[in-house]
């Protein structure tokens, strides 16, 4: 048996762990719910995940973009913009955004807008401005090509429609309560597929026949690329991501040489070299040190004069005919500008000859 402290110790405890749980509980239940917004990432009753799943099971290649449309590659057929389920503001969307667009779109692609995102309020797309009514609703006829023979009704909120004279200059898609509600038209050599409502295509609606054959016959062209920055999911390119193939190659090259000079300088392949002893040094050794010293500061020309001088002046008083040849040589010898070994030992020989006559 516990003793009374220590039963009394335990029973705190666990009551004050029970209202721990209890204020945990509490500020759970007070928290909402995140937002469902129309993205792929998204399995709330707004999110396209069960839109992308249906075409991945259809073997229909698909994508979250994530990234700057001006990196949109040319392989996507079609992309898919929704506006925010919340009406929150889908951040800024740059004339550059616009311009790489506007020129995916005249490339071949086709941009599919649904429920008036952002992007498409730029003039150039030509998408018309949709206008409320005064009751939604609750479905849509398919009246164009897209919508397969066993389709006719989709289920949606069309709140909104394009007003009736752009009939003129589009192809109209779905209309409800005689409203238009979807348009279809060519931007360059694209196509520009515009829908008021966004919902058609959420995980709420997509399990009825109507809306999921629709989705199917509309983007079942080519790769499907669904844009996720319009609700929040940024996706930027590092600055190595940026660089080219031949400057990561230059890198990695550069990294592999300081490696190996670090390797190099730091660790030792072969035993270490003994050093040379000095020894006992004489006059031999001080006159060749002195030799490759006034070898390296260009001495010989100073050398050969000196050995000149030393004999001329004597051997000048003494006239004899032997000496006169050696005399004169050894003044040729001292005119040259820039004497060889060989001519600084000539005359060296021929001083050393007539320094013993001499003596």
């Amino acid at each position: 048996m516990f003793p009374k402290r220590s039963r009394d110790i335990v029973a705190g405890c666990i009551g004050l762990a029970m209202l721990l749980g209890f204020a945990v509980l509490q500020s759970q239940e007070r928290t909402p719910p995140p937002p469902s917004v129309f993205s792929t990432y998204d399995f709330g009753r707004n999110g396209y995940a069960a839109l992308a799943e249906l075409l991945d099971r259809e073997g229909i290649r698909t994508a979250a973009f994530a990234r700057p449309l001006a990196l949109l590659s040319s392989e996507v057929r079609t992309l898919v913009i929704s506006a925010d389920a919340t009406n929150q503001p889908e951040g800024e969307f740059t004339r550059g955004d616009a311009d790489a667009l506007l020129a995916w779109v005249r490339r071949g692609g086709r941009l599919v807008a649904l429920g008036d995102p952002a992007v498409t309020r730029d003039p150039r797309f030509k998408v018309p401005f949709s206008q409320p009514q005064r009751r939604a609703s609750a479905y849509a006829t398919a009246v164009a090509r897209f919508a397969p023979v066993a389709v006719r009704r989709v289920d949606g909120a069309f709140a909104r429609a394009y007003p009736a004279r752009v009939a003129r200059r589009v192809a109209v898609e779905l209309k409800a309560r005689g409203k238009i509600v979807g348009i279809a038209y060519p931007l360059g050599r694209g196509r520009v597929i515009a829908i008021t409502d966004a919902s058609i295509f959420s995980n709420r609606t997509l399990a009825r026949a109507g809306n999921a054959g629709y989705a199917y016959d509309l983007l079942a062209v080519g790769f499907v690329a669904f844009d996720e920055r319009v609700h929040g999911y940024a996706e930027d390119r590092s600055f190595w991501a940026a660089l080219p193939t031949p400057v990561h190659v230059a890198i990695f090259i550069a990294l592999a040489i300081v490696a190996l000079v670090l390797v190099g300088a730091n660790l030792r392949f072969a035993p270490a070299l003994p050093a040379d002893s000095a020894g006992d040094r004489d006059s031999a050794a001080y006159i060749d040190s002195m030799a490759r010293l006034l070898a390296r500061g260009g001495a010989a020309r100073r050398a050969l004069a000196d050995c000149v001088d030393s004999v001329a002046r004597a051997a000048a008083r003494i006239d004899r005919d032997g000496w006169r040849e050696t005399l004169r040589e050894l003044e040729a010898l001292r005119r040259v500008e820039r004497p060889s070994a060989a001519d600084l030992v000539r005359a060296g020989q021929l001083s050393t000859r007539l320094r013993k006559d001499l003596e």
